[in-house]
Formats: C-alpha cells, structure tokens, sequence
C-alpha cells in the first residue's frame, strides 16, 4: 500500500504540487476503531492500511479539488457521516416504494440492495454517487470489493474485486495519462465531460 501511495504523491508533485497540502495525515487506531464501531463490521486490512497514510482529503480547506475523477476522497470522519445519512434513509424506508423494497439491477457478486449498510462509501460528490466498499458481497463476490452507487439509477457496477486492485488501477490511470489535472475540478478523466473547455 506504500508504494501505491508513494507513486499516487509523486504524480501529485509533478502535476499539481500544492494538492500535497489537502491530503490529511494518516488515522489513528483509535479513529479506525471509532469508524468500525460505527459501523458495525471489521474493515479490511489493505483498506486499513490506506487510511493510516493518509485519512482523506482535509474537510475544512478550499477550495475543494477532487482526488478520484474529480470526486472527493472522504475521511473516516465524512465517510461515517456519508454512511449515517445513508443508514438512517434505509431506517426510514426511503428506499421503499408502495409495493415495499425496491431493488437494484447489479453486476455479479453484488447484492440486489437498492442500499446495503455493509457499503461503505468512501468516495463520494456529496449528490448520491459514491464509490464504496462492499463487506456484504453475494455468493459470486468478495468481501472487500469495490464497487459503484448511484442514488438515482439501478446499476451497481463492480469496479474491483479487492481494494488495492482497485488503488493500484487508479494509480496506474493516472501515470498512464488517463486522468489529468484540472484547474477546476482536480483529478479527473482526459477524455471527460468534466475536461472539455
């Protein structure tokens, strides 16, 4: 995990050095054992091992660039808000409809939840999109991939089958030349929407 943290800060350094600054110092046990309470569930090594380098982006500076394809990579402190809102929706039968549960069209090894509280979101815009973790995978998936949520649409698509094949691919975009440096949104997709003039 150091070594994709080191490349992911050295691509930083040369594309966009003052970003180095919005990156929070690594979490405590304490604060990983205050998030899994939270929670209710123990989180994976690697993605353990991730947050004790750096716990996110830093929530009170601006303004906000961000750090996974122009979305903000959260803290553990902004994750378990992020996964409060979501609980206490599911709590409030949000994700019902008249007819009871509503459900969503998945990738394989991906429950068909609408919102699972084993999803652990730890990108996000702050509008419904979150990229999280899946500690509650189906028979056909893993505990510990990565998968993407939408609040307005059905699809659920795995983006990795473990977290640091997921970080690793990410790092490999950006040394690639795949994501780039924009001057408004952060680190985002060259051939994106969000990288047009």
């Amino acid at each position: 995990m150091k070594e994709y943290w080191k490349r992911f800060e050295n691509w930083i350094e040369l594309h966009a050095p003052f970003l180095i600054d919005e990156l929070n110092p690594g979490a405590s046990q304490a604060e990983i054992d205050k998030f899994e309470t939270l929670i209710g569930k123990k989180l994976p090594k690697e993605f353990v091992e991730f947050y004790m380098i750096h716990n996110g982006q830093r929530k009170e500076r601006g303004p906000k660039y961000g750090f996974i394809d122009h979305e903000e990579l959260f803290s553990l402190g902004v994750m378990g808000e992020q996964w409060s809102i979501a609980k206490q929706a599911l709590d409030e039968k949000y994700f019902e409809d008249e007819n009871g549960k509503i459900f969503s069209l998945p990738d394989k090894g991906i429950k068909n939840d609408w919102w699972n509280p084993c999803w652990i979101p730890f990108v996000g815009d702050f509008c419904g999109h979150y990229i999280c973790l899946d500690l509650d995978p189906s028979e056909d998936g893993f505990i510990g991939q990565v998968i993407e949520f939408n609040h307005d649409n059905e699809i659920r698509e795995l983006l990795a089958p473990a977290f640091i094949e997921w970080f690793s691919n990410y790092v490999r975009k950006l040394e690639s030349g795949e994501m780039v440096y924009s001057k408004k949104w952060g680190i985002v997709n060259k051939d994106g929407e969000l990288n047009k003039p």
